[in-house]
C-alpha cells in the first residue's frame, strides 16, 4: 500500500510539475541576441533553435546540435552544462552567431514569455537572447536524404545512390537509393507517423542493398521532425536521428 501511494504521490507530482512548467514541450527559434549593448537579429534560414522537454532543452546552435539539462522555478530558469556536437563550420558569421548564442545561454537566469516570444535575462535582468515560438511547418514535397542512421551513427548516403523522399497528402514515396518505395504517413504538429512501407524488389549491389535496409528500417522510426529553411530532420522516439534531408 505505501509503495502505491508512493507511485501515486509521484504521478501527482509530476503532472503539478508539468502544469507549473508553460516551457515544457516547447519549441523556439532564435530571433536575436544581445552583443555590444544592442540586439543582434538572427534570420530564421540560420536554423538556430532551442526546445524543452522534461527536464531536458536542446536545439541547434546554428551549425552544430547541443543538448543537456534546465531548472525552473517560477521566472527563475537555468540550464546546466550543455553538450555540443563538433562539426566545423564554414560560414565564419555562423561561428560567430554559435559562439555568443552559447555563452549566452550559460549566462541565462531567468525568463519571460510574451505572446509567441521568450526572452532570456541574466542576473541584472538584461535581456540575452530573443526567442519566436516555432510553428508545425508542412512537411510536402520533394526532399533529398543526405544521411541515414545505420547502427549508433549517422552516416552519409552512398555516392551516386542518394534516396529521396516525396510527402503529399498523406502518402510519401522516393528512392531507396536502389528501389522505389512508397507508404501512408500521418502528421500532427511536430509529431510523424510512417509506415509499413511497400518497395519493388530490384537487384541492388551490396553497398546500395546494405543502404537500403538501413534506410526502411529507420524509416519506420519516426516519430518526430524538426524543418529549418531548407533542411529537414527526422528523429525516433528517444530523440536521436533517424535522416538529414535537404531541398
Amino acid at each position: 500500500m505505501k509503495r502505491l501511494l508512493s507511485l501515486l504521490w509521484a504521478l501527482l507530482m509530476g503532472t503539478a510539475l508539468a502544469q507549473n512548467n508553460p516551457l515544457l514541450d516547447t519549441r523556439w527559434t532564435l530571433a536575436a541576441y544581445a552583443q555590444g549593448g544592442h540586439m543582434v537579429p538572427v534570420s530564421p534560414e540560420v536554423g538556430a533553435t532551442l526546445e524543452f522537454a522534461q527536464n531536458r532543452v536542446g536545439g541547434q546552435s546554428g551549425c552544430n546540435s547541443f543538448g543537456g539539462s534546465y531548472t525552473l522555478e517560477g521566472n527563475t530558469l537555468r540550464f546546466g552544462p550543455l553538450m555540443q556536437t563538433m562539426m566545423a563550420c564554414p560560414d565564419e558569421a555562423i561561428n560567430r552567431l554559435e559562439r555568443a548564442y552559447l555563452q549566452a545561454l550559460g549566462q541565462v537566469q531567468g525568463f519571460s514569455l510574451e505572446g509567441n516570444a521568450l526572452r532570456l535575462r541574466n542576473q541584472d535582468g538584461q535581456t540575452l537572447l530573443i526567442l519566436a515560438k516555432a510553428r508545425p511547418q508542412a512537411i510536402l514535397g520533394e526532399w533529398k536524404v543526405t544521411a541515414i542512421q545505420r547502427g549508433n551513427a549517422i552516416v552519409s548516403v552512398v555516392e551516386g545512390a542518394q534516396p529521396t523522399m516525396n510527402f503529399g497528402s498523406g502518402r510519401v514515396g522516393g528512392n531507396t537509393g536502389c528501389n522505389q518505395f512508397t507508404a501512408r504517413y500521418t502528421q500532427e504538429g511536430f509529431s510523424l507517423k510512417i509506415g509499413p512501407a511497400a518497395s519493388t524488389r530490384r537487384a541492388c549491389q551490396e553497398a546500395t542493398a546494405s543502404q537500403e535496409a538501413a534506410f526502411l528500417q529507420a524509416l519506420e522510426k519516426a516519430e518526430t521532425f524538426r524543418i529549418v529553411g531548407r533542411r529537414l530532420t527526422l528523429y525516433d522516439a528517444e530523440g536521436k536521428i533517424l535522416f538529414n534531408l535537404s531541398r
